[in-house]
């Protein structure tokens, strides 16, 4: 009787397994057919691939240069290379009130340049031709805090571009180890929407540094009975910028900051966010 009883029990367990087995098989075939029909998933463990998501995007292609979030490294490689100018131009006294004596007096100006290049015996800068315009003493603070006198090498008031230039041997071993000349970019490559980055003598307060984007390209403005086509940037613009750099996401000088759109008098509504630059394509 125990004999049977036991091989009843074997018999019973090995039903059982059979069951087991049968029902792993069919989940596993279920699942296998989901995966072949692309229901589900799965990464290969033994070929160290990792599993796939997939992400809904209405561009798989990454841009470059869209968001500038972070300038320090573009700006501390290109600040050497910017300069603070301070111009003195003679005036008369009648200009700023009634004078019975109509007695002429030095005025102060305040802009900014770009070192573009170096000679044998003279650094070369540029700047706006307004920034320098009628100046009878010019000034130029490098990036060390050490400033030394210029002199005007040439001018256009119809592009309002100017060089002045300073002597080398003007320069301390300090200040000529901390500068440098500005690369050059091309402007005409330009986009609206392209990142941009403006150094300049804001206010006559030392340089500061303005990031926006390209608003417009060839944009005509006209100042002062000349038209021109310009750069129109977001990016704040204010006295003292004049003569700055505008430079791409690669630190190169595309333009040069010179005028901004503000309200006035005749009109109450606020004006905010319209700069331009002069192409560097067009001054090269």
């Amino acid at each position: 009787m125990k004999n049977k009883e036991k091989q009843t029990k074997k018999k019973r367990i090995a039903i059982y397994v059979i069951i087991i087995l049968f029902v792993i098989g069919i989940c596993g075939a279920f699942v296998i057919a989901l995966n072949n029909i692309g229901l589900i998933k799965f990464g290969s463990i033994a070929s160290g691939k990792k599993a796939e998501l997939n992400y809904t995007t209405t561009n798989s292609k990454q841009k470059e240069g869209i968001y500038m979030t972070d300038v320090s490294e573009v700006v501390e490689e290109v600040m050497p290379s910017i300069v603070s100018i301070t111009s003195k131009t003679l005036v008369s006294s009648g200009n700023y009130g009634p004078s019975f004596f109509n007695q002429e007096q030095y005025a102060e100006g305040a802009g900014s340049g770009i070192i573009i290049s170096k000679t044998d015996d003279e650094l070369l800068i540029l700047t706006n031709n307004h920034v320098v315009d009628n100046a009878e003493e010019l000034s130029i603070q490098f990036v060390n805090g050490k400033t030394v006198d210029a002199r005007i090498k040439g001018t256009s008031e119809k592009k309002d571009v100017a060089v002045v230039s300073v002597k080398l041997s003007a320069l301390d071993n300090e200040t000529i180890s901390s500068i440098k000349i500005a690369t050059i970019g091309d402007s005409s490559k330009l986009k609206v929407g392209n990142g941009i980055i403006a150094i300049g003598n804001a206010l006559g307060y030392g340089q500061s540094v303005t990031t926006g984007v390209v608003s417009a390209v060839d944009r005509e403005v006209t100042i002062d009975g000349i038209t021109s086509k310009m750069i129109q940037i977001d990016a704040a613009i204010n006295g003292g910028n004049s003569g700055g750099a505008l430079l791409n996401s690669a630190g190169e000088v595309v333009g040069i900051n010179s005028v901004k759109y503000s309200s006035n008098s005749s009109s109450s509504a606020s004006i905010e966010g319209m700069g331009f630059a002069i192409p560097i394509t067009d001054v090269s």
